[in-house]
């Protein structure tokens, strides 16, 4: 959370803005500080586990592709072991699907067309229900690349299998973002994914999504074969 007085909602950090919290008048003074509060601490608790990932998968690409350590440092601000996570661009929003139009006919549109997440990664939280009225889905090819997949016609998608009930251990799903990608040169992918609508489904899905961002004032070095231009071994941006 970012007060409106805070040095960080300044215009010289414009991605850092106060959040809109419900107010007690629509949602009454015990209802709207509950959320608060457990927003808040969930916001706080799963940039950590979300920062472990990002470092967790850099020093896995540093192992095995030694060639890409100067690409996959990242400032101690981004880093899990940080103390606080007022100074990045991670964005937590919930998102909900419900039965609509969408889910009549014989084929069902998308309720969420094929697209990558353009951060660095995204961690979502689903609930449970054996019954629900959306389903996560990826593209079944490996070969996906930022950059790429407004050219890409999937022909086969795999369903994200989640269980009925949300364990005391949860599991999170992680998508690939188009930054991580690039800073990798693709050795992995973004991942390319949508959501459709479930024949018979009634229960409305819910899910808290993080898309994991950087410190505002990060520099990430990429890779030559990233960007075309051939008179610069890297680009910093």
């Amino acid at each position: 959370h970012i007060s409106a007085s805070s040095s960080l909602s300044s215009s010289s950090f414009a991605l850092l803005q106060p959040n809109a919290w419900p107010t007690t008048d629509s949602w009454g003074e015990d209802n709207a500080s509950h959320f608060q509060s457990s927003i808040q601490s969930y916001y706080d608790h799963i940039c950590k586990v979300a920062h472990a990932i990002v470092d967790a998968i850099c020093d896995g690409i540093k192992h095995y592709h030694t060639e890409m350590k100067p690409y996959m440092q990242l400032s101690s601000t981004t880093s899990s072991t940080s103390t606080s996570c007022t100074r990045n661009t991670s964005i937590l929003t919930l998102l909900g699907y419900r039965k609509g139009a969408r889910h009549q006919g014989k084929h069902a549109t998308p309720l969420v067309a094929a697209h990558t997440d353009v951060g660095v990664i995204t961690v979502l939280l689903f609930d449970g229900g054996t019954c629900t009225s959306a389903k996560l889905q990826r593209c079944e090819s490996n070969d996906i690349h930022y950059g790429s997949t407004s050219n890409i016609k999937p022909t086969s998608w795999v369903d994200v299998k989640l269980p009925s009930t949300i364990p005391q251990d949860p599991i999170f799903v992680v998508n690939i973002g188009d930054c991580l990608s690039d800073m990798c040169n693709g050795i992995l992918p973004s991942t390319l994914h949508r959501v459709m609508p479930c024949k018979g489904g009634t229960i409305p899905r819910n899910c808290l999504a993080l898309f994991v961002g950087l410190s505002p004032d990060e520099k990430i070095v990429l890779p030559k074969a990233t960007v075309d231009r051939s008179s610069c071994n890297e680009i910093i941006v």
